[in-house]
């Protein structure tokens, strides 16, 4: 038996064998076609180059896009910062342009014969030739409005006047 047990450590060693240089092989072989398909799929300096130049001009462009989009929204609140400033100083010049007006009505009317003769009659008392201007006395009350002093001072006064 240990002849027949010989024999099948043998068949046994050299199936192992076999089995072994067989994955061995498929090994090598599998490295090989990795080694092909990378020396197949390597780019040429060429092709690399252009391939760079593509990647270069992709990020100048996204840069230049974000430079343009960062510009617009600069200019965007620019534009609304002016047209507020802009409506702003419509509102100024529409009530400027109103109280001009008033001020034009105002300096005709100031300006008009009838205006300038009744403040002479009413404020200077200037009366034209052959006319005759009538004062009438004031009255106490319309005194007492018209000065300005303390209700001490008018007591005084109206005492003063008693001892005449």
């Amino acid at each position: 038996m240990p002849e027949k047990e010989r024999k099948e450590d043998q068949f046994r060693y050299e199936y192992l064998d076999r089995r072994v240089e067989e994955a061995q092989a498929e090994r090598r072989s599998k490295r090989q076609l990795e080694r092909e398909k990378k020396l197949a799929s390597k780019k040429s300096p060429e092709e690399r180059a252009r391939i760079a130049r593509r990647h270069r001009f992709f990020w100048v462009g996204v840069l230049i896009c974000v430079a343009l989009i960062f510009f617009a929204a600069r200019t965007v609140d620019t534009l609304t910062t002016l047209q507020e400033q802009k409506d702003n100083v419509q509102k100024q010049l529409d009530a400027l342009t109103k109280q001009k007006d008033q001020l034009e009505i105002e300096l005709r009317e100031v300006q008009s014969e009838e205006y300038v003769e009744q403040e002479a009659r009413s404020e200077l008392r200037m009366i034209y030739p052959g006319e005759v201007l009538f004062v009438a006395p004031e009255d106490e009350e319309e005194k007492d409005t018209e000065d300005s002093g303390t209700g001490a001072d008018q007591d005084s006064s109206k005492d003063g006047k008693d001892q005449n």
